[in-house]
């Protein structure tokens, strides 16, 4: 089976990419309570990291979704 070596950098861009994808998509899919508006993404990602949620870099964005906001 061939398998493909990827750089440190691209790693760490493919995640980076991965995570935004899911602070976006939690933003879609929340509202915060007290304004009936959607939490911006920089919240997201910021929650994210205090809860330390790590990105699966085997997973999609969107299977890890409900893992994020479950951990939230």
């Amino acid at each position: 089976m061939l398998q493909e070596q990827v750089g440190e950098k691209e790693r760490e861009h493919g995640l980076s990419s991965v995570r935004r994808k899911i602070a976006t998509l939690v933003a879609e899919k929340c509202v915060d309570p007290a304004t009936q508006r959607p939490y911006p993404v920089g919240v997201i990602d910021k929650a994210m990291t205090e809860a330390g949620f790590s990105v699966k870099q085997g997973k999609g964005a969107k299977v890890q979704v409900s893992e994020c906001i479950k951990l939230l």
